[in-house]
């Protein structure tokens, strides 16, 4: 076993594999592609990159002008018009949200005062996680597969999709 480990090259050390990382929704996305030579890995990465930085752009809760921004926006007013790829997500995302009973709920959003930096480490005071408590509810997001629309019954509610990039990010760009 020794003697094979020796004629062994390590992963890294083979020019077709290639390493990258980026900050992509609020976590680091690290990437290794490895192909068979002939195969541009740089081209691999850079159109992996690509679509989650797609994804990105459409689930933030940060980026004004997007579906989650104008559903942010109407809550609590009307529903809003969703693509239907937003609209698979929001439902992969309830979905999670019904299973695990609200341990893991799309809403938590509302939650404005938390920093779970490792820098600040900010919980908010006991009276602000009462206030913000109520607009925490995954029941209240409503879909509506027919029209293509996405509705939060009470003002002041939010989404986070980023609080499961696995679930998120890795059905698409990965097929699982």
């Amino acid at each position: 076993m020794v003697a094979t480990a020796l004629y062994l090259r390590p992963a890294l050390a083979d020019p077709t594999v290639r390493q990258a990382a980026r900050p992509l929704m609020g976590t680091r996305v690290d990437m290794t592609v490895q192909a068979d030579r002939g195969i541009d890995t740089q081209v691999a990465m850079t159109a992996a990159f690509s679509e989650m930085q797609r994804l990105h752009d459409m689930l933030s809760r940060y980026r004004i002008g997007n579906s989650v921004h104008a559903l942010h926006l109407a809550a609590g007013v009307q529903a809003v018009p969703v693509t239907p790829e937003m609209l698979s997500v929001l439902q992969m995302a309830l979905h999670r949200s019904q299973q695990s009973g609200g341990a893991f709920d799309i809403t938590v959003g509302a939650f404005t005062g938390w920093d779970f930096s490792q820098s600040a480490g900010v919980v908010p005071p006991a009276d602000e996680i009462a206030r913000e408590l109520p607009l925490v509810d995954y029941r209240q997001l409503v879909l509506d597969e027919k029209k293509s629309t996405a509705y939060l019954r009470l003002r002041g509610m939010r989404i986070d999709l980023a609080v499961s990039p696995n679930c998120l990010f890795c059905r698409p760009v990965c097929g699982y």
